[in-house]
């Protein structure tokens, strides 16, 4: 089903990953930082907006974009994650929390996951 659903303006969605690499200390792999991260287009996924939010207080005030990725079941995106949008690809986006998938209630074939990605401006 997902391979028949173009995304937006025909660009694809990016994911962003840390790559692993071996701590010094415990020589155990782990992730690096974001210097140079390992990037996943995601074919067929798109996305939807989930609102904002704004707080102010007397010093700064600040905004929180939400945005909705939707892709195939096996998206591989995981909870310390960051996308990147073909609207606005210099901007970087943090996943919020982890993958939802479903399923279809009739047959049990799989059907989509959801992703849930946070900015925050201020």
């Amino acid at each position: 089903m997902w391979d028949m659903i173009p995304a937006a303006g025909g660009e694809a969605i990016v994911r962003l990953r840390r790559r692993l690499v071996e701590d010094p200390y415990s020589a155990q792999q782990t992730r690096g930082d974001w210097s140079s991260p390992d990037e996943l287009p995601i074919p067929g996924a798109f996305w939807a907006p989930a609102g904002t939010t704004e707080t102010e207080d007397a010093m700064r005030s600040q905004v929180t974009g939400l945005r909705d990725v939707f892709g195939p079941h096996g998206m591989d995106i995981l909870p310390m994650d960051r996308v990147r949008f073909p609207d606005d690809p210099s901007t970087v986006w943090e996943v919020d929390g982890e993958v939802q998938r479903w399923k279809n209630p009739f047959s049990g074939d799989p059907m989509g996951s959801v992703a849930r990605a946070r900015k925050v401006s201020g």
